[in-house]
């Protein structure tokens, strides 16, 4: 049995492993973007928001 923060901890570990197997994948799909297009976007969401 975990205590609180133990799990909170085993929670969170998974929660970016995840993100990084999503990257991992990305990557092999060749689905990523410039960071310069990324950025442009991101700034382009934040005016109209």
């Amino acid at each position: 049995m975990q205590n609180i923060e133990s799990c909170e901890q085993t929670r969170e570990t998974t929660a970016l492993l995840k993100i990084l197997a999503l990257g991992i994948r990305q990557v092999e799909e060749d689905n990523i973007r410039p960071p310069a297009d990324a950025i442009k976007r991101l700034r382009e969401r934040r005016k109209a928001g």
